[in-house]
């Protein structure tokens, strides 16, 4: 009777420990998106030349919120600058996590309107990549353009071709964007 009731209790702690609904119980998963802060994104590929063979990179970063903290915060805002009425923008993308890519664009434009081309005028523009584990950080050279084609007190918008610098080589990488305020 005393083995009936052992090879009970050991079957009973068998079956218990199953998990029937297949749950992920890997604790360092990343979380479900809980919001999208008002639907902005930023839209980039590029092809890392230090890994020719490879696939081109690409990003869909979104203002993410989990559990009422941020993961992804994008940021882009236009500014007149008196007295020579010349527009410059920033945009940056703010990983709190370090899971995808972090961006600090500064822009201006030499034809005095709102909207249009911007470019890169120095080399302190730069785009870090985490996805390898090597966080590398490209330089954003000058020469890279940005076409904002809305510029409004809801959001900007627009697309851009990015010359992304790297170890003495370039690489090309494009995208659009619409970042609410």
């Amino acid at each position: 009777m005393k083995r009936f009731f052992a090879l009970m209790l050991v079957a009973v702690v068998y079956l218990s420990s199953c998990n029937k609904d297949e749950k992920n119980t890997n604790l360092l998963a990343v979380e479900q998106m809980d919001t999208v802060s008002k639907g902005s994104y930023f839209k980039i590929t590029f092809k890392d030349m230090q890994h020719p063979n490879d696939t081109a990179e690409s990003f869909t970063i979104n203002d993410l919120i989990v559990n009422n903290k941020s993961i992804f915060t994008l940021y882009g805002k236009t500014v007149v600058t008196p007295p020579d009425s010349l527009y410059t923008a920033k945009i940056m993308i703010t990983d709190h996590k370090s899971e995808k890519i972090s961006m600090n664009l500064f822009l201006f434009d030499s034809t005095k309107v709102l909207i249009g081309e911007y470019k890169v005028p120095n080399n302190l523009s730069t785009l870090t990549d985490y996805t390898r584990g090597e966080n590398k950080t490209y330089t954003i050279a000058v020469g890279s353009i940005v076409n904002i084609t809305h510029d409004g007190a809801d959001c900007v918008t627009g697309t851009f071709t990015l010359n992304l610098y790297y170890d003495h080589v370039t690489s090309p990488a494009t995208g659009s964007f619409k970042i609410f305020h």
